[in-house]
């Protein structure tokens, strides 16, 4: 009698634990699904993002060509007293140009947000998440944001103002419109003095130097980007 009540405490038992186990198997189940879902959507947002950087990237190399030509043609105006086969209105804009800088910040709305959220784990592919990391964290991004601190002082906050004190605010914005919109006749401008200016002069430097190395470390980000958007989409195949 007490073996049989043994051996049916026993079978219930073991339909109960098979009951949790098979639960537990169904819910882990769903979750992994679940998983696969979100992961699908965060790779996909991810994929999105390196393309904005990878655009951002080939707009930056354009800009950047253009602000080293820039202050090339003006540095040439300062040493020869005049810019062979450009007319005034060219050389004025060359020096204005010079003085444009933007900063590259990378798209990295969907990587703050695995991180902070703890979702990373969610990327099932190690050399993704390594990758993804890599990149955000890159030594290029932190070079870049130095190179940026040097660009503000040398060139907003030096080269401009000093430059606003031959070109009026009003001209320097209308410079930025085609030859034919610029109102005639042009402001008096001291050309003797702007090519002296040793603060114009030094900004044009540093504008044509650094426009150089952001081209040239702009191009080994992008080679970093390619290389990570590649391995994402290799995952969003493989799921």
């Amino acid at each position: 009698m007490k073996n049989k009540m043994l051996g049916r405490v026993a079978g219930e038992l073991t339909v109960i634990i098979a009951g949790v186990l098979v639960a537990l198997w169904i819910e882990g189940w769903r979750q992994a699904r679940t998983d696969a879902v979100v992961e699908q959507e965060y790779l996909q947002r991810i994929e999105a993002d390196l393309l904005a950087d990878s655009s951002r990237f080939a707009e930056r190399i354009v800009a950047e060509g253009r602000t080293a030509m820039s202050a090339e043609i003006a540095m040439r105006f300062a040493q020869d007293g005049w810019a062979t086969g450009l007319d005034t209105v060219a050389v004025l804009k060359s020096y204005n140009f010079a003085g444009f800088i933007n900063f590259l910040r990378l798209q990295s709305t969907t990587w703050d947000d695995l991180v902070s959220t703890g979702n990373l784990r969610i990327l099932r592919d190690a050399e993704v998440r390594q990758a993804l990391g890599a990149y955000h964290k890159s030594a290029t991004v932190q070079f870049l944001a130095e190179l940026d601190d040097n660009r503000k002082e040398r060139i907003w906050y030096r080269y401009r103002p000093a430059l606003e004190r031959y070109f009026p605010i009003d001209f320097s914005n209308q410079l930025r419109l085609s030859d034919d919109e610029i109102a005639r006749p042009l402001p008096a401008i001291d050309f003797a003095s702007l090519r002296r200016d040793p603060e114009v002069i030094a900004g044009l430097k540093a504008a044509s130097g650094s426009a150089f190395i952001y081209g040239r470390e702009i191009g080994t980000l992008a080679g970093e980007n390619e290389h990570v958007l590649s391995l994402v989409r290799r995952a969003r195949r493989s799921r």
